[in-house]
């Protein structure tokens, strides 16, 4: 395949007219419509290197689209779980007098954040107190001690 032909073929994957191409890559319309006509020829490093940014590009697009896809996946409930968790950390940690790392160590080992996920419902109607001491007494049921 010719470089002329491998121009047209790199635009079409992108997607883009000749017009998008030309600014995506800061390239004059008119050389692009020499190369695809095969009137200029451009040297092979500069193909390289639009493909490595187009790839680059398309890449990085992907990643985001994943990113917001598993977002939208997660449900009302789900979202709002994870912000009364993220809530609560930095009231346990004070109501504690724990780091953040010794309260992260807490909650892994005795599975809090999933514990609050089960009671989720319940605590929208507790007072952070009554969430706390109930936090307090599940983990302590299991053996652990916070103070």
């Amino acid at each position: 395949m010719d470089i002329a032909d491998e121009v047209k073929k790199l635009r079409t994957e992108m997607k883009m007219n000749r017009r998008e191409f030309c600014e995506y890559f800061s390239i004059p319309y008119r050389t692009v419509v020499d190369w695809e006509a095969g009137k200029r020829t451009m040297p092979e490093y500069v193909l390289q290197l639009m493909k490595y940014k187009a790839h680059a590009e398309q890449k990085r697009i992907r990643a985001q689209n994943d990113a917001e896809r598993r977002n939208s996946e997660m449900s009302v409930r789900d979202k709002e779980v994870l912000n009364m968790q993220l809530v609560l950390i930095p009231i346990l940690a004070e109501a504690w007098n724990k780091s953040y790392s010794e309260l992260s160590d807490l909650l892994k080992k005795y599975d809090v954040l999933s514990y609050i996920d089960v009671c989720y419902e319940n605590y929208n109607s507790t007072g952070n107190q009554g969430i706390i001491n109930d936090l307090r007494e599940y983990i302590e049921m299991q053996g652990g001690k916070i103070a």
